[in-house]
């Protein structure tokens, strides 16, 4: 083959090899020169296109990773590792179904390509088709029984699916075949915190800080354990020193538990002038001022029960229609379910943004639902608050769905990363007596202590067609029922995008 000085007179596997060996050196200037050599005398030799690509793929190079690749599997049609090669490039495009393609076509040509099927159950994680992931990783883990990173994976996707326990066992085999894997250490760590096993979390978590310190993601966490351990200094420590997107709430939430107030104070004047929208840090804000007795300064929504929205839309055009398709939508849609998270008792809720997925159903709901959402900004317009005056200028609805049956109900939460949450409410029973089922508002939760009992609340006795709006800083829960008949309702948020 032509070729510059060093190669000449150089055999084209010869070439391949120098190419190859400059490539595992990190020489990317001299491997490029040679793999550019060789495609211009072979252009389809799908080896070389295969190679030159994946390097393309280790410098960030996608596009030309994407094409190079490409060619090589044009080329090569049997050729499993560049097909799980290009999966790899696809996802790093998030491009998780083009990557699942791949994958499966490198299991295809190769049934025994164990990385395949864990790339394949990556894949198929993104996708969040979680039940299918699990097949993927337990493939792989027949085949390579001490595969660390498909026990750490099949941990992840059985914690998604709400099978924390044997969560658990997944992390602990991976660490058994890997001792030093910061990763599956934290995330055994957040297993264990959903399971109440306090203390063993915090173990956890300490040894995957011992082994990767700077990871602000595991530190939040441990702070998690030691508040869940009552150990609230400490606790506060580490959320400051994580900062992650909730420190300053979980910061203020250990402060209050302490009963520092000047502390608080002097951390909320802080928080507020870094941003004065924060969901979460208005709800702590706003119940603390409450038991205290103290003024609250936070700006988001100080008066948040005096927001809340009931309308109903069967009372609309097309809204009788719109309750009954919803229902219908539902019930056969094939929605993947999650049973009880922790503050859900007796229900199941879907995964995923429905409004992921075009339906007829779902766009006349979206309809509705921004009439009303645009009512809501109208009626209170002149507010004094940051909820109606810094309202995001982009945002996207999520939505998903909620089945309650005999004795559920729902423990007081808030949807923070929302600015506006609301439920519809597709089917309430009407055998329930007094308040069971309806949807009750408070400041106090997250087991925030109550000083003072006497806290605002306010319980609102749903029925089928109703829709709810009000700030998403806003505690609410579902008061126990015990009907036989079910409750399904659409939960849904107004969640602020950022700029490109």
């Amino acid at each position: 083959m032509e070729s510059g000085d060093e190669e000449e007179g150089v055999t084209l596997d010869q070439a391949v090899e120098l190419a190859l060996q400059h490539h595992r050196a990190g020489d990317i200037e001299q491997a490029t020169n040679i793999y550019e050599q060789i495609l211009a005398f072979d252009p389809d030799n799908a080896e070389v296109n295969h190679l030159f690509g994946v390097m393309a793929l280790q410098t960030g190079n996608l596009s030309t990773a994407l094409d190079l690749i490409s060619k090589a599997v044009a080329s090569a049609p049997g050729f499993a590792e560049a097909h799980n090669n290009l999966g790899l490039v696809h996802q790093q495009l998030k491009q998780p179904e083009a990557a699942a393609d791949s994958f499966r076509k490198a299991i295809q040509y190769n049934r025994a390509f164990v990385d395949a099927f864990v790339n394949l159950g990556s894949a198929l994680d993104d996708l969040e088709d979680y039940k299918e992931a699990e097949v993927q990783f337990r493939k792989a883990l027949s085949l390579s029984p001490a595969h660390a990173d498909a026990h750490n994976n099949l941990g992840l996707v059985l914690h998604k699916l709400v099978r924390f326990e044997e969560a658990v066992e997944s992390f602990q085999a991976a660490i058994q075949h890997a001792a030093d894997f910061a990763e599956a250490y934290s995330n055994l760590g957040s297993s264990l915190l959903i399971l109440e096993r306090h203390q063993e979390a915090l173990e956890s978590f300490e040894q995957s800080l011992t082994l990767s310190p700077d990871n602000a993601a595991t530190r939040f966490n441990l702070g998690n354990a030691l508040q869940k351990l009552n150990r609230l200094d400490e606790a506060a420590e580490a959320f400051e020193r994580a900062n992650q997107r909730k420190s300053d709430y979980r910061v203020l939430h250990c402060l209050y538990g302490l009963g520092r107030r000047d502390t608080f104070r002097t951390k909320l004047n802080e928080s507020i002038q870094k941003n004065d929208t924060d969901r979460a840090v208005a709800s702590v804000s706003a119940f603390a001022a409450h038991q205290w007795g103290t003024n609250d300064p936070y700006p988001f929504c100080k008066n948040p029960l005096d927001f809340v929205r009931i309308r109903s839309i069967l009372e609309e055009d097309g809204g009788p229609e719109l309750i009954e398709m919803l229902k219908k939508y539902i019930e056969n849609s094939g929605y993947q379910e999650l049973p009880d998270q922790g503050h859900i008792t007796a229900g199941f809720t879907s995964f995923g943004n429905l409004f992921d997925r075009p339906h007829k159903a779902l766009d006349e709901f979206q309809i509705h639902l921004a009439r009303h959402i645009s009512a809501f900004r109208e009626e209170n317009i002149g507010a004094e608050n940051t909820l109606i005056s810094a309202w995001p200028e982009r945002w996207r609805l999520e939505a998903w769905y909620l089945r309650l049956n005999k004795g559920g109900q729902v423990d007081p939460h808030i949807h923070d990363p929302g600015w506006l949450s609301g439920t519809l409410y597709l089917n309430v029973p009407d055998t329930v007596v007094g308040d069971e089922g309806a949807i009750a508002f408070g400041l106090q939760g997250d087991n925030m202590p109550v000083l003072n009992e006497d806290y605002p609340q306010k319980v609102c006795r749903v029925r089928t067609g109703d829709l709810v709006l009000f700030p998403a800083s806003l505690f609410h829960r579902v008061m126990p029922f015990q009907s036989y008949e079910q409750r399904l309702c659409i939960a849904y948020d107004v969640v602020p995008v950022s700029s490109p």
